[in-house]
């Protein structure tokens, strides 16, 4: 019977470190291949600003080609360069038609947010946005949802985001058409008020009966 009690008594704590363990990973994203300033890719969107030209001001997807279609320059290779070069690069071209033009890129990849969040879509994330921004802009985790259980799925591969949703990761860091997931909280992190009562009165009637068995075993003798 006392091996029982004990049991009972650390019953309660094995619950606490199946929480705490809970969401943990062990396979960290792949490092950038690219090296130094992060670079345009196949996927992502060209935000394109042209100051006093607003039919020529858009947004362009980047082809797989690795080419952008712009107004009045046709098809511009973007895959492979850093946004100051794609941005002076339309600067020198659009002289040829504009005076002095002033030009402004800003590159997007294209993520989906899913899993836990409140508002599970496809968004469209600056080089400055973070992991953590973009779960923001999903409206931030359900009640279910886990801040240590946050992964980027690339290619069918899930690969867990160290520090969950407080990660500095940069988007950046994402491709265009990775997915960052949400997932949920075990059933007993969600529910461990809940258990640790039921196993705190468990345990408080174990003591009643055994305590009851050693009055009736004295009484008999």
């Amino acid at each position: 019977m006392n091996a029982t009690i004990r049991t009972l008594l650390l019953f309660p704590l094995a619950f606490a470190a199946a929480c705490a363990s809970a969401g943990g990973g062990s396979r960290p994203l792949p490092p950038s291949a690219q090296v130094g300033a992060p670079t345009v890719r196949a996927g992502d969107q060209v935000a394109l600003r042209i100051f006093g030209e607003p039919l020529m001001s858009d947004t362009f997807t980047v082809a797989f080609d690795g080419r952008v279609t712009l107004p009045r320059l046709g098809a511009v290779r973007a895959a492979g360069r850093t946004v100051p070069d794609l941005q002076d690069s339309l600067r020198v071209s659009l002289a040829t038609f504009l005076r002095n033009p002033s030009v402004e890129v800003t590159v997007l990849r294209r993520v989906a947010v899913l899993g836990a969040v409140r508002a599970p879509d496809l968004y469209m994330a600056d080089l400055t946005m973070t992991v953590r921004d973009l779960i923001a802009r999903a409206g931030g985790l359900t009640e279910a949802g886990s801040p240590r259980a946050v992964y980027v799925v690339r290619e069918g591969v899930r690969h867990p985001v160290p520090g969950g949703t407080i990660s500095t990761l940069a988007a950046a860091e994402l491709q265009s058409g990775d997915q960052v997931v949400v997932g949920e909280r075990s059933w007993i992190s969600r529910n461990y008020p809940t258990v640790a009562s039921t196993a705190a009165t468990v345990i408080t009637l174990v003591f009643l009966i055994v305590d009851r068995a050693g009055r009736d075993d004295g009484e008999g003798q």
